[in-house]
């Protein structure tokens, strides 16, 4: 709102329009414009877009300009032309995310007769006709005598059950907080909600996958416990197979003078034919189940 008509181009990427309007001045309101594609695919943590639209905002340390969110109260979708079907299917997508009409309305700059029963939407699409309106305000502004043409010309456009969507809810009482903040507060608290407990899902969904089934852990436990068994009898078997040999006798320690170059060849060979040789293969076999599973 502003006593005169302004334009401020102070900042390089938002101009501010003041406008000597009383429904901005009695509400308290400010309307951004902004345009957007008309069937939004992005959300900002589960909010749409046309609720937390993006502004370019200059950051102190570099001067370089970021976009920043900005949550709404309201936003009005404004199509035209052949533009309503995207329109309907924004609203749908509106309706699934559970944010009624209050929040979130559309308009088509079209007469009523254009508009066809097979685009009836879900929730209604208001239409409007912004060249007839500025044919009334026109028509009021020549003469007080034309009121009633005005009212006339006025209703037809559309434009009073725009005014009263725009205006619902921003009345300031005492104590109590206005109708629309409320309601940003909790579609904002619960978007966040549904967008943590989306994100718990998919942590928890990846912990299972990460997790070994009962199943199959209990067949690898089988397996280890197998596994274990038979090293052991092979252990105890190959060493008594080892130091019953005929080469094991040849390290006596009265033999040693005459076969002291001989004492490491014959380790290596006793331990390479001795030591657990099947257990080492089977530990191979092990691994790669575990790996598999």
């Amino acid at each position: 709102y502003g006593e005169q008509l302004a334009i401020d181009r102070t900042h390089p990427l938002v101009r501010t329009l003041a406008l000597p309007c009383l429904i901005l001045q009695s509400h308290n309101l400010e309307i951004l414009i902004q345009a957007a594609s008309a069937q939004p695919e992005e959300e900002v943590s589960g909010t749409p877009m046309y609720l937390t639209p993006g502004l370019e905002s200059q950051t102190s340390a570099t001067g370089r300009f970021a976009p920043v969110m900005y949550p709404v109260h309201k936003a009005l979708i404004l199509a035209q032309g052949g533009g309503i079907a995207q329109t309907l299917s924004a609203l749908r997508m509106m309706e699934s995310s559970g944010i009624g009409e209050e929040m979130i309305t559309a308009v088509v700059d079209t007469p009523w007769n254009e508009l066809s029963s097979a685009e009836a939407p879900l929730r209604p699409v208001n239409p409007i006709n912004l060249q007839r309106a500025e044919e009334a305000i026109a028509t009021f502004r020549k003469s007080l005598d034309n009121s009633f043409n005005y009212e006339h010309a006025w209703f037809e456009s559309g434009m009073p059950k725009l005014s009263t969507w725009l205006t619902e809810g921003t009345e300031a009482l005492p104590l109590i907080l206005k109708p629309t903040v409320r309601r940003l507060i909790e579609t904002l608290a619960t978007n966040a909600e549904h967008a943590l407990e989306q994100e718990e899902s998919n942590l928890l969904q990846k912990q299972a996958l990460s997790v070994v089934p009962t199943s199959t852990r209990d067949t690898l436990n089988h397996y280890l416990a197998n596994w274990a068994e038979t090293a052991h009898t092979e252990l105890r078997d190959g060493l008594e197979i080892a130091f019953n040999s005929k080469k094991w006798r040849k390290t006596t320690w009265w033999k040693l003078f005459w076969r002291v170059d001989d004492i490491s060849y014959i380790f290596s060979d006793i331990l390479r034919q001795s030591w657990l040789l099947n257990a080492d293969r089977g530990i191979l076999y092990l691994a790669g189940r575990i790996e598999q599973a």
